[in-house]
Protein backbone atom coordinates (compact mmCIF):
# COMPACT_ATOMS: atom_id res chain seq x y z
CA UNK A 1 0.00 0.00 0.00
CA UNK A 2 1.46 3.67 -0.95
CA UNK A 3 -0.06 6.88 -1.19
CA UNK A 4 0.39 9.64 -3.68
CA UNK A 5 -0.16 12.69 -2.12
CA UNK A 6 0.46 16.60 -3.42
CA UNK A 7 2.78 18.72 -1.22
CA UNK A 8 1.06 21.43 -1.61
CA UNK A 9 -2.43 20.58 -1.32
CA UNK A 10 -1.94 19.53 2.42
CA UNK A 11 -3.70 21.03 4.81
CA UNK A 12 -1.70 22.91 7.61
CA UNK A 13 -2.64 19.87 10.57
CA UNK A 14 -1.34 17.10 8.19
CA UNK A 15 1.25 15.24 10.60
CA UNK A 16 4.93 17.09 10.25
CA UNK A 17 3.60 20.30 7.97
CA UNK A 18 4.26 22.30 11.22
CA UNK A 19 7.25 21.63 11.68
CA UNK A 20 8.15 22.80 8.37
CA UNK A 21 6.30 25.41 8.16
CA UNK A 22 9.38 27.47 7.84
CA UNK A 23 11.31 24.77 5.47
CA UNK A 24 11.65 25.96 1.66
CA UNK A 25 13.51 22.78 0.33
CA UNK A 26 10.25 20.75 -1.16
CA UNK A 27 12.24 18.07 -0.81
CA UNK A 28 12.96 18.11 3.06
CA UNK A 29 10.08 18.71 3.40
CA UNK A 30 7.95 16.25 1.62
CA UNK A 31 10.88 13.46 2.70
CA UNK A 32 10.12 14.73 6.84
CA UNK A 33 6.15 14.17 6.11
CA UNK A 34 6.36 11.29 4.61
CA UNK A 35 7.70 9.73 7.56
CA UNK A 36 5.71 11.93 10.26
CA UNK A 37 2.86 10.25 7.79
CA UNK A 38 4.00 6.36 8.45
CA UNK A 39 4.90 7.01 11.70
CA UNK A 40 1.04 8.33 12.42
CA UNK A 41 -0.42 5.64 10.70
CA UNK A 42 1.80 2.91 12.53
CA UNK A 43 1.10 4.96 15.80
CA UNK A 44 -2.48 4.51 15.24
CA UNK A 45 -2.38 1.16 15.69
CA UNK A 46 -2.50 -0.18 12.09
CA UNK A 47 0.41 -2.37 12.78
CA UNK A 48 -0.90 -4.54 9.56
CA UNK A 49 0.43 -1.50 8.09
CA UNK A 50 4.38 -2.44 8.48
CA UNK A 51 5.27 -2.62 5.09
CA UNK A 52 2.87 1.30 4.29
CA UNK A 53 5.15 3.44 1.88
CA UNK A 54 3.97 7.00 1.94
CA UNK A 55 5.22 9.52 -0.98
CA UNK A 56 4.34 12.98 -1.26
CA UNK A 57 4.85 14.70 -4.13
CA UNK A 58 7.18 17.55 -4.18
CA UNK A 59 6.07 19.17 -6.89
CA UNK A 60 3.36 19.68 -8.87
CA UNK A 61 1.97 16.27 -10.28
CA UNK A 62 1.68 17.75 -13.57
CA UNK A 63 5.70 17.75 -13.38
CA UNK A 64 5.64 14.04 -13.81
CA UNK A 65 3.93 14.32 -17.13
CA UNK A 66 6.02 16.42 -18.80
CA UNK A 67 9.51 14.16 -17.45
CA UNK A 68 9.57 12.36 -21.37
CA UNK A 69 7.68 14.55 -23.30
CA UNK A 70 8.85 11.58 -26.08
CA UNK A 71 6.76 9.65 -24.79
CA UNK A 72 3.70 12.03 -25.34
CA UNK A 73 4.59 10.98 -29.03
CA UNK A 74 4.01 7.06 -28.35
CA UNK A 75 0.86 7.52 -27.54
Amino acid sequence: MTTLIDLYGLPSDFPGMVDFAEQTDPLQVSQFIQEKLRDAILTEGWHYLRRFISYIQPYEPEALLFSDVGKFNEL
